[in-house]
């Protein structure tokens, strides 16, 4: 059985000083890929190899390191999607949810900036696509792990893990995607990073200017209108203030007098009102008095139809038991007879026994007898037992009709008396309601005068106000008319307005591009260093009387069309330096190695030969723009100079034209597209992308093109100016007219606020007259229909009673009458009981007689068999017989007692109605007597309430005149009453004057924008704060952009001696691995340090310099491992992995590499996936990966002798 526990198989002694620099400590891993169960890898110092079969998972280990330091590409971990990192399942394992994978690495060195001696970086991703972070086992962020590798070596961007295929990659990728590398061995990524966040900063700085710019502009516009409506509705606050002074103590003296007033009203109904709750208490105590006696009466009416249903059921049960008695006397009887004939059988038995078969013949007969005889009783019973239960219900039903008419006929006595006392209240208020009428009527006239003057003084203020409201109309017009001029005005100003700013925009912009390419072009940005140093010794005289003209980019001009051409036709000769004489040349090539200073390559224009095309065809073919020398302008005394640069370079305007003429010319043109492809004599074709966004050439091709661009928009800026000032000329006439009408419209808007104000107190005035009018027409008319109301009322209860008392003597007829009918069913229930006795006497005579005549057959029959037994068997029937006689015998007089008993308690139960009849009696007396007693309290209580009625009435309309006055202190100031009176002050007789004059000033102020006072503070503190933050954040923008050029300093003088150590390194080790050969790295573009792509050159020992696609698959991994070594010397990692990068190298570079390798592993930990036993060999531990089940990795035992059995699988 195979153990999946992993062990530690240890090659080469451990170095007992390692530990001190930071390293890859563990490794754990839970269902990442093919490991579906938790699975821990220790790693130490040295090198630790994991071996194994082919697709047994192995580097799968070297993903998840990958994945854990935050790899965000399925296709950089072999996958299509990231859930592709979690364990699919198998045929015998079902697939997990979830991947996840710590990592922990010992920090003791405080390499990464983080306060922790061990850090563990933990990844974890759901199968629904959610991913968590964690560091120490707390959350973070994917950009949190990003940072703390940075310029480690370890991010995910980083040299210290290489997969299977990348380093084919090193080798086949392009320059500029190549340069990642570098720029991770160098360290600036953190610089790179810290320029990125500023300058993204910088934007949004920039954002936030302009954005406070807009807001500026605003609040500027705002400010001056808003002071003049701030002092305005200051002026009105004060006079309200004046106002509110004298109104608010108008109406608190107005108040307080109306408060006297209620105060004694309120005394007044005091008084009415004690009287009224005492009399209402002696109406209520009387009402409550009658209904308990009500209730009483009910009691003594339902108690007595009990007790009258207790004697029925009593003597139902006294006559059940005579009729018990009389069945049992006939039983005793019958029991006589039968003993007789028993007797006279048993002396007659001897005779008997010999006509025993007649006998039994006539025993039959009588039994059919008995049997017919038993029947007809049974039905007659059935019939007789019928009719006394009809009878029976007959007689309930009857009983409770009574009972209900006599329910009836206490409350008809009941409403009768209730009408009464209806009919003595309603006399009174009819009296009342008719005086109230006579007085409404008086103050309808009364009120009819006042009315019809205010209607009249309102017909002629509305005929008033039409007048005005027309001037208003013709006015309103003519100010409608100049808006719509104004408003066609202001939509051409602003047109103009965005044109005039798109011009100032476009000017602007071109402005700073012009400077900015001109501030580049001074400063030769893109230039060769060596180039800038020596042009800025010659500007500060360095170089005496010699005559240096400047780089061959300088001297040209060109159209911007062929500005790509023309830069690639020249190449790096664009940076040579143009001087007089060779002598020139050699005093500054002097001053250059004396200093240090780089290579330069001059062109003397003395000794400079033109170079031109003998004989040219390519002008008849199609796609042929001209000779390159022909495309720039320059002056005449640089003519060789260029000649020898271009004179022999055909421009063609597409690559598929450049082709189609050097096939047909033999390859002998060295031609430029216009895109920048180029064509070598011979056949060579290079092109592509380039990085750069503008060349030198085209810099100055552009410089000249906005020169002419600035002219053109200041000519169309100035103009647009001009039709702005045409505009506000025109904005402001028409501004003064509108502005005299506004003052117009203004004033009559006033006059007709102050009609308004006349023709409201007028209507004010006529609806509160028209309201009491209303009110008391409203009230006479309620009065009518409750006199109206009430007169039916009191005519319908005449009808009512009168009703009454014909149903009462109605009631009392049919009273007798069913009490005489309740008497004649119970005759009919008598005779039909007694009845029923006699038939039940029968029937019990005849089923004894069926019985006996049944048993004497059975006796005759069984004689024969058994005469002596008959005989002692008739003699036991006797003495049973004479036993039963005697208990019945007890029984009728236990039964005639209980008779005695029930008599008795019926006698009582009538005497008991009888007491209740009289008791029902003298209640009615008595509430006759209450009724009386309470309706002339009711009279009384009429009157107290109608004075009661008339003083809340006043009170009423008082609290009404102060609820709305206290209304108005707060809807106009705010002001409850308790607040007011702290404004309370003597403003003497003259009062209402000074209202009216304050009220008149007020209106005379127009519209008042109270608001505006806030509104001004608040937009006077806002531009204030916005200018000082305005400030705030320019001094940010020149920090951040000081900083953005301090880290590009930073990053090229870093990546220059770094790249620079790369390069002497790589040259090193790539004689070392290769024995011999020659090796270098270079930027494509040296001018351009930070952006440049790296271009890599070898010549293996023995052969001739040639192209990295030339070489064998062997030389370029190891080319690719010998640039890898180099980095990790220059700026060593702490940690590498290696997934099989040897697989290419044959056995013996295999040793040279493992070999090579072990130089390392003092700063470096290296971590090699491999199935080559030279690799193996040079290992300082072993991990073994296998596959026993399908799609299942395990960690496995292993043993060194077991390596060369994995090569093997």
């Amino acid at each position: 059985m195979v153990d999946s526990h992993r062990k530690l198989v240890y090659n080469n002694p451990i170095d007992k000083n390692w530990g001190v620099y930071m390293y890859l400590k563990s490794l754990e891993l839970c269902g990442f890929k093919s490991f579906p169960e938790k699975i821990d890898l220790t790693f130490d110092s040295g090198i630790t190899a994991i071996v194994g079969p082919n697709g047994s998972g192995k580097s799968n280990i070297s993903d998840a390191i990958r994945w854990v330091l935050g790899e965000q590409s399925a296709k950089h971990l072999r996958g299509s999607k990231m859930e592709d990192v979690i364990f699919a399942g198998t045929q015998s394992k079902k697939p997990l949810g979830f991947a996840e994978v710590s990592m922990t690495i010992d920090n003791s060195d405080r390499k990464m900036n983080i306060e922790f001696n061990e850090v563990t970086i933990t990844r974890r991703v759901f199968r629904s696509g959610e991913s968590e972070y964690y560091i120490n086992r707390a959350a973070c962020r994917l950009k949190d792990i990003h940072e703390l590798f940075m310029d480690t070596g370890l991010g995910r961007d980083g040299y210290s893990i290489i997969g299977q295929g990348q380093v084919d990659e090193i080798i086949h990728s392009k320059p500029e995607d190549r340069r990642s590398f570098f720029e991770e061995a160098a360290g600036i990524s953190k610089y790179k990073y810290r320029k990125a966040e500023a300058e993204r900063k910088l934007s949004q700085v920039q954002d936030n200017i302009t954005r406070i710019d807009d807001i500026i502009s605003e609040l500027e516009l705002q400010v001056g209108p808003l002071k003049t409506q701030s002092e305005k509705a200051k002026k009105y606050l004060d006079l309200r203030e004046q106002l509110k002074k004298y109104e608010v103590n108008l109406y608190i003296g107005a108040i307080a007098k109306n408060k006297e007033e209620l105060s004694e009203l309120e005394k007044n109904r005091k008084i009415a009102e004690d009287s009224f709750d005492r009399l209402e208490k002696g109406v209520a105590e009387a009402e409550q008095k009658t209904a308990e006696y009500f209730a009483k009466i009910e009691e003594i009416e339902g108690e007595t139809t009990r007790i009258t249903e207790t004697v029925s059921t009593l003597e139902t049960q006294n006559n059940h038991y005579k009729n018990d008695i009389l069945l049992i006397q006939n039983t005793i009887k019958h029991n006589k007879e039968l003993i007789e004939r028993l007797n006279r059988e048993i002396s007659e038995q001897d005779f008997l026994l010999n006509q025993n078969e007649t006998a039994i013949a006539e025993k039959e007969k009588r039994i059919d007898y008995f049997v017919e005889r038993r029947n007809e009783l049974a039905g007659e019973i059935d019939a007789l037992s019928g009719k006394m239960a009809e009878i029976e219900q007959e007689l309930r039903q009857k009983t409770a009709a009574l009972n209900e008419q006599k329910d009836g006929q206490l409350r008809l006595r009941q409403q009768l008396n209730d009408i009464d006392t209806s009919s003595s209240n309603g006399t009174v208020l009819l009296e009342q309601y008719r005086t109230r009428c006579s007085e409404i009527e008086q103050q309808q006239k009364e009120k009819e005068e006042p009315l019809k003057g205010l209607k009249a003084e309102r017909r002629a203020l509305a005929e008033q106000n039409e007048k005005l409201s027309e001037k208003l109309w013709a006015i309103e017009a003519e100010l409608d008319s100049l808006k719509e001029q104004e408003a066609g005005q202001a939509k051409r100003a602003e047109q103009n307005v965005r044109a005039l700013n798109e011009a100032k925009g476009a000017l602007d912009a071109a402005v700073r591009r012009h400077d900015f390419l001109l501030d580049m072009e001074r400063d030769m940005e893109g230039y060769q260093k060596s180039v800038k140093t020596v042009m800025g010794e010659y500007q500060k005289g360095r170089f005496g009387d010699t005559d240096i003209y400047g780089p061959v980019s300088s001297l040209l001009q060109t159209e911007p069309k062929y500005a790509v051409a023309v830069e690639q036709a020249l190449g790096g000769a664009m940076q040579n330096i143009v001087v007089g004489r060779e002598e020139d040349a050699k005093t500054v090539i002097q001053y250059l190695k004396q200093n240090k200073a780089g290579r330069v390559t001059f062109l003397p224009v003395s000794s400079i030969q033109p170079r031109s095309l003998r004989q040219n065809e390519a002008e008849r073919f199609p796609g042929y723009i001209g000779i390159a020398d022909s495309l720039v302008t320059y002056d005449k005394q640089f003519e060789n100079v260029v000649k020898s640069l271009l004179g022999t370079t055909v421009v063609m305007d597409t690559i598929d034209h450049a082709i189609a003429l050097n096939r047909r010319t033999g390859y002998k043109y060295r031609i430029v597209t216009l895109e920048g492809e180029i064509l070598a004599a011979g056949g060579a074709i290079s092109g592509g992308f380039s990085g750069r966004q503008t060349g030198i050439l085209s810099r100055n091709a552009q410089i000249n093109e906005l020169k002419k661009q600035i002219v053109e928009l200041k000519k169309k800026q100035g103009k647009l100016e001009g039709i702005f000032r045409q505009d506000e000329q025109a904005a402001q006439v028409l501004l003064e007219k509108k502005q005299a009408l506004e003052s117009g419209l203004t004033e009559l808007r006033q006059e007709e606020i102050r009609q308004e104000s006349r023709e409201l107190h007028f209507a004010s005035q006529i609806e509160q007259a028209e309201t009491d009018r209303n009110n008391l027409i409203s009230e006479l008319t309620v009065q009518n229909s409750k006199i109206k109301l009430l007169q039916e009322q009191m005519e319908s209860n005449s009808e009512t009673v009168a009703k009454i008392k014909e149903t009462l003597e109605e009631a009392e007829q049919n009273i007798h009458y069913a009490e005489i009918g309740i008497g004649e069913v119970s005759a009919q229930r008598e005779q039909c009981n007694t009845a029923l006795i006699e038939l039940r006497l029968k029937l019990s005579d005849t089923e004894k007689d069926l019985s006996f005549e049944q048993e004497r057959k059975k006796a005759l029959q069984d004689s024969i068999l058994s005469k002596e037994e008959q005989a002692k068997q008739k003699k036991l029937n006797i003495d049973e017989l004479l036993e039963n006689n005697d208990d019945l015998a007890d029984d009728i007089s236990f039964k005639e007692k209980q008779i005695e008993e029930i008599t008795e308690e019926i006698e009582g139960k009538k005497a008991e109605i009888q007491r209740k009849h009289n008791d029902r009696k003298a209640l009615s007396l008595t509430i006759q007597e209450i009724q009386k007693e309470a309706k002339d309290k009711q009279s009384e209580l009429l009157l107290v309430q109608q004075e009661k009625s008339r003083l809340e009435s006043k009170s009423e309309k008082l609290e009404t005149e102060n609820d709305s006055m206290i209304e108005r202190l707060w809807e106009d100031y705010n002001l409850t009453y308790a607040a007011a009176q702290e404004l309370k002050a003597d403003i003497g007789k003259a009062a209402k004057p000074e209202i009216k004059r304050l009220k008149n000033e007020i209106a005379g102020l127009g519209s008042v924008n109270v608001d505006a006072i806030e509104e001004y503070k608040r937009v006077s503190e806002r531009y204030e704060f916005l200018s000082t933050q305005k400030e705030d954040l320019v001094v940010s923008k020149d920090t951040l952009q000081k900083v953005i050029t301090e880290m590009q300093q930073i990053m090229k003088d870093v990546f220059g001696e770094k790249f620079k150590e790369i390069n002497e390194n790589f040259v090193t080790i790539f004689k070392t691995l290769f024995g011999g050969g020659n090796a270098k790295i270079y930027l494509a573009d040296e001018n351009d340090l930070l952006e440049s792509g790296v271009e890599i050159e070898v010549q293996p020992p023995g052969k001739k310099l040639q192209n990295l696609s030339l070489l064998s698959g062997g030389e370029k991994a190891f080319t690719a491992i010998a640039l890898l070594f180099a980095i990790i010397k220059t700026r060593p990692t702490p940690f590498c992995i290696f997934d099989e990068i040897e697989a290419a190298l044959d056995d013996v570079n295999v040793y040279k590499f493992a070999e090579y390798i072990k130089q390392y592993t003092k700063d470096t930990q290296f971590i090699v996936v491999t199935h080559r036993r030279g690799t193996m060999e040079s290992a300082d531990m072993l991990y073994g990966v296998t596959m026993q089940q399908k799609g299942i990795s395990q960690l496995l035992k292993l043993k060194f002798e077991d390596i060369e059995k994995y090569g093997k699988e």
